[in-house]
């Protein structure tokens, strides 16, 4: 039995190259909109990180942070404007 090594030679790296740094390109300007919307709604917008999992819902009234750091879970959700105590 013989195995057959093929080897690709990418002749267009400088294409690739400029292909990817247009998708980062891209996705830093969706993660900068992301961030303002959420600014919008939150006083202390947190975002994702290694340490941190955050999900807003779709109207960013509400949020789930998981912290792994320090093993917790937290469910936040706005008040609306309108909000009164009741007595």
């Amino acid at each position: 039995m013989s195995l057959k090594v093929t080897t690709r030679n990418f002749t267009n790296t400088k294409k690739v190259d400029e292909e990817f740094e247009a998708y980062k390109k891209i996705m830093e300007e969706e993660f900068e909109n992301y961030k303002k919307n959420i600014e919008k709604k939150w006083k202390n917008p947190i975002v994702l990180s290694q340490k941190v999992f955050v999900k807003y819902s779709n109207n960013y009234k509400a949020r789930k942070i998981v912290d792994f750091n320090n093993t917790t879970v937290k469910i936040e959700v706005l008040r609306p404007q309108n909000y009164k105590k009741s007595s």
